[in-house]
């Protein structure tokens, strides 16, 4: 029983007829490529640091320099 029709047609680059073995390589440096750009995909840091509050918090201005300063050293 064939489910998808002739081996010939289905996936015929894996066969080593006539030429498709370059179909067979083309497809494993695609994948290749996509593997590599998924592992090398940067990662978001999505909650922001006790710092990045505060900066934000100066600059939205609802803190103040010195209350910038004094917080940072009790952070650090």
């Amino acid at each position: 029983m064939r489910y998808f029709g002739n081996a010939n047609q289905f996936c015929s680059f894996l066969y080593s007829g006539g030429g498709n073995w370059v179909m067979g390589i083309l497809l494993l440096v695609l994948i290749a490529a996509f593997v590599y750009m998924i592992i090398k995909m940067p990662k978001k840091d999505t909650d922001p640091s006790a710092l990045d509050i505060l900066k934000q918090r100066l600059a939205d201005g609802k803190i103040t320099a010195e209350e910038f300063d004094r917080l940072k050293n009790i952070i650090k």
